[in-house]
């Protein structure tokens, strides 16, 4: 089973068409969706459990204590139900999910090519220093890495996978890049072992 976590924070005007992409995006795999809300007070958590009459694979965990993205992550991770665990934001295309899904790799990660030079030189630099173009918050990781690694794991601030790459560089790792405006890039997987 993949399980999906969602964090969110004041997304009530989208989360409703976005559960729908990422639900469309996975037909045909056995999933969860977790919503893992920041008890936001426009009534994110409320309107995606409404959307439960429609895919009650979707399920919604508020949070009022130890907000913020890295913890959002962790307390979905620890309350899933599958073998394979994924992270994505609301507003992200969910167009890659099947790549990230169906990756072999221990660790497949969606990352954003720009157009813009700054941007160009900011990816070859992280690519050259972490063995990675982006640390977009759009992965896949299988749950039995991330059980190997969570006691080791210290988190600062809201980028987890920055974190969490740190801890299992000796890990297979997958990157699938796609333009920053969503589309899919055709160079498709770029595999690198580390």
């Amino acid at each position: 089973m993949f399980s999906l976590i969602i964090p969110t924070f004041n997304c009530k005007d989208s989360i409703r068409s976005f559960l729908e992409s990422v639900s469309k995006s996975l037909l045909g795999v056995d999933y969860e969706l977790l919503v893992v809300d920041d008890d936001s007070p426009d009534g994110t958590a409320l309107e995606a459990l409404n959307y439960r009459s429609v895919n009650p694979r979707v399920k919604v965990l508020v949070r009022r204590k130890d907000k913020g993205f890295s913890s959002a992550v962790i307390t979905g991770f620890t309350k899933a139900s599958g073998d394979l665990l994924g992270v994505i934001r609301p507003g992200v295309d969910a167009k890659l999910l099947p790549d990230l899904v169906n990756s072999t790799a221990d660790l497949a990660v969606a990352s954003r090519l720009f157009a813009g030079l700054s941007d160009r030189v900011f990816s070859l630099l992280s690519k050259k220093l972490f063995g990675l173009s982006d640390f977009s918050d759009f992965f896949v990781v299988k749950k039995s890495v991330f059980d190997d690694v969570k006691e080791s794991l210290k988190f600062s601030g809201d980028s987890f996978l920055f974190d969490f790459f740190k801890a299992v560089r000796l890990y297979s790792v997958n990157e699938v890049f796609f333009l920053s405006s969503g589309a899919k890039f055709p160079l498709g997987f770029f595999k690198k072992i580390f």
